[in-house]
């Protein structure tokens, strides 16, 4: 006698089979999803800090004048730099990020932010011979592994970042 259809212990074991199958795809697709977004906000980070760099380096090579100040209390790290037309800009390190300040002679006020990674080590330096040294250091929890250089800017105050045209036709720095 021939028969449509499965038993009842058939559905109880092939169940059980589909539900693991299903559990383990579920879960490779959470991981799939957490390391995108990680890798996104990874990619927000260095598009942020190129930006940052983009930024220093026209400020200081514009600046005629630079001083770093901490404040103890506050936790608290920043860069000032003047311009020859008066224009002040304000780097402010906070624990996660890095504002930009530009007070212009009118009055004005621009802000940006950068944002850093969670735990950071930020050095801030004005050498004497008007070099500015900024670098970025990502720190690890566990502190097993050496602290990772993501970013290094050093720059050298009222030199030209652009190329200009000499007399000769030719471009110099």
């Amino acid at each position: 006698m021939k028969r449509n259809g499965s038993t009842l212990i058939e559905l109880a074991l092939t169940l059980p089979i589909f539900t693991a199958l299903l559990v383990l795809a579920i879960g490779g697709v959470h991981q799939v999803m957490r390391v995108s977004r990680l890798a996104k906000d990874r990619g927000q980070i260095a598009y942020g800090l190129a930006r940052l760099e983009q930024s220093i380096r026209s400020d200081v090579h514009q600046a005629n004048f630079a001083k770093v100040e901490r404040d103890e209390k506050a936790d608290l790290l920043s860069l000032h730099l003047a311009l020859p037309d008066d224009t002040r800009i304000v780097y402010r390190v906070r624990s996660t990020r890095i504002e930009r300040e530009h007070h212009d002679t009118s009055g004005k006020t621009r802000a940006d932010s950068f944002t850093l990674f969670s735990e950071n080590k930020v050095l801030v330096e004005v050498e004497e011979n008007r070099t500015v040294s900024i670098s970025i250091h990502r720190v690890h929890r566990d502190h097993t592994n050496a602290d990772r250089l993501e970013l290094f800017v050093r720059s050298k105050i009222g030199r030209p970042h652009l190329l200009v045209p000499t007399e000769k036709g030719r471009k110099d720095e």
